[in-house]
């Protein structure tokens, strides 16, 4: 990444990756009836880092194959977490 893009995008995808990390931990760690506040916290936080992401690849800072990479790997993140979130609103059949 560019030098003059270290302390902007940089610094908040850094600070954003950091709390999706913690968001993840503490419904990791949280009781199944807690969990559903965290995962969706988790999820939008994940949506703003794709954001980012495609913002710095349009402003050059990020090239064509990292992008690609990181996009893949958030996209991934996104279908987990949605999976999780998924799995513990289900109903149970009666």
């Amino acid at each position: 990444m560019p030098k003059r893009d270290r302390f902007g995008i940089y610094q908040q995808l850094e600070t954003l990756v950091l709390l999706c990390l913690r968001i993840a931990i503490t419904a990791a760690l949280s009781k199944p009836e807690q969990k559903p506040p965290f995962i969706t916290r988790l999820r939008i936080e994940i949506e703003v880092c794709k954001q980012l992401i495609r913002v710095a690849h349009e402003l050059g800072s990020i090239e064509q194959k990292d992008y690609l990479m990181l996009s893949e790997f958030l996209i991934e993140c996104s279908k987990m977490s949605y999976k999780w979130l998924e799995s513990l609103t289900k109903k149970e059949p009666q």
